[in-house]
């Protein structure tokens, strides 16, 4: 299973107490996949026009990071 947390696109890591799955793989035979990403100002700060061409994909960085990772 690859799990992509939510936490409001703000903070995080993916192995925090809150989110990491150790209890749901003791249940059965699972495998679970947690993938950190870019989050906040980091991921998701648009810098196109402030800057251009190749920064146009800057303002999805943290949902592009999910994407190349599934």
């Amino acid at each position: 299973m690859v799990w992509l947390y939510g936490r409001a696109f703000s903070f995080g890591p993916s192995n925090s107490a809150r989110v990491e799955g150790t209890n749901l793989c003791k249940r059965g035979h699972l495998v679970l996949v947690t993938v950190n990403r870019r989050l906040n100002i980091s991921g998701h700060l648009d810098l196109s026009e402030a800057i251009g061409g190749e920064c146009a994909p800057s303002g999805n960085g943290g949902t592009l990071d999910m994407i190349v990772a599934t």
